[in-house]
């Protein structure tokens, strides 16, 4: 009868267990727990609140170990001749990385993750489980999905990226207060944004096209990015008034076409020292006149993001010209932001 109860008892414990697994997604619930313990402990160290930090990671290297152990036992098929590394070599070399003395120097902590092999063939799909940059990586062809229907009730790849979950739980309230410490960050970049967007030079499509050439490395970073100190402008339009003194009476000044070949503006202030923004840009002006070339080369300044002043040589005949920046009164931020979004996101799929 005692026999009868204990195997019993030993049945239902069974059964729940591999419930637990499927329906729950938690086939190692003490790593797990392990692993949402030394998640804390990170968190409480990173805010300076006193806590054993050493039992709590000795106690995750263990329930490590035994995850890894029962891995390389009983679910991984090695050949019979395997003289490489199995996953309980790396258990050591994964726990280093929490360390006192490692954590005072690295900024973030590594991934454990389970994935089809970089190296895998049609004809040979290996799969691997991987620390870190792939530096720790341990490779296998097959698995015993018998032991992981018995065991867990479900197919041993479900029971692996069920133990990269465990295992990287360690990280959840980490990120959280990673996250935290962004939203600052990420408000103070937004308003870096609308201030680009309301204060800077207007900017048409080959600007944009320039710009983003030139920022592309910036703009493929994974990170938030404030906008660029310096706008960039190629063949861009504007109309000046333009005087020429060499130009007969009633024509010396007059409206201009001015196209900006090449130009850079610092936005936010003056590289120089002056406290507003500034710019430089090589033109060329058209404008109808008798006597004096059509055609002027110059350069042309730019103040405030709104003014811009510049001079011109029309074969010997020298001018001056003056403008605002009309674009921007016309322009809808809305359709430039969109706009924006276009460019980076074509430069992104490349």
């Amino acid at each position: 009868m005692k026999l009868a109860l204990i195997l019993l008892c030993c049945f239902t414990s069974s059964v729940s267990f591999a419930d637990s697994c499927v329906e729950q997604k938690n086939c190692f619930p003490n790593l797990n727990k392990a692993s949402a313990d030394l998640s804390d402990a990170l968190v409480k160290m990173e805010q300076n609140i006193p806590i054993d930090y050493d039992v709590t990671l000795k106690s995750w290297h263990n329930e490590l170990a035994r995850a890894f152990e029962e891995v390389d036992n009983n679910i991984i098929i090695y050949p019979i001749d395997y003289q490489g590394y199995k996953l309980t070599n790396f258990t050591d070399n994964f726990s280093q990385y929490f360390n006192l003395d490692t954590i005072s120097r690295t900024p973030s902590y590594p991934s454990f993750s389970y994935r089809k092999s970089l190296h895998a063939t049609p004809s040979n799909s290996n799969y691997e489980l991987t620390i870190g940059n792939n530096s720790d990586r341990v490779e296998f062809q097959n698995t015993n999905d018998t032991f992981c229907q018995k065991r867990y009730k479900n197919t041993c790849d479900d029971v692996l990226k069920d133990l990269a979950l465990s295992v990287n739980t360690y990280k959840i309230k980490n990120a959280i207060v990673t996250i935290d410490k962004m939203l600052p960050l990420l408000k103070f970049q937004n308003t870096q944004w609308a201030n680009f967007y309301n204060k800077s030079r207007s900017q048409t499509f080959t600007d944009l096209m320039l710009q983003t050439y030139i920022d592309k490395d910036k703009l493929r970073q994974s990170n938030f990015v404030p906008p660029s100190e310096k706008q960039y402008f190629f063949l861009h339009p504007n109309i000046v008034i333009e005087n020429v003194n060499d130009a007969l009476d009633g024509q010396q000044t007059n409206e201009a076409l001015a196209i900006e070949w090449l130009g850079i503006n610092w936005w936010q202030k003056c590289p120089i020292a002056i406290s507003v923004a500034c710019g430089v840009s090589v033109v060329s002006l058209y404008s109808d006149r008798s006597v004096v070339n059509d055609v002027g080369h110059g350069v042309m300044l730019h103040f405030a993001n709104k003014y811009s002043i510049g001079v011109t040589n029309h074969d010997g005949s020298n001018g001056i010209f003056i403008t605002a920046d009309l674009l921007k009164a016309f322009e809808n931020q809305n359709e430039r932001l969109q706009t924006w979004k276009t460019k980076v996101n074509t430069l992104l799929d490349q």
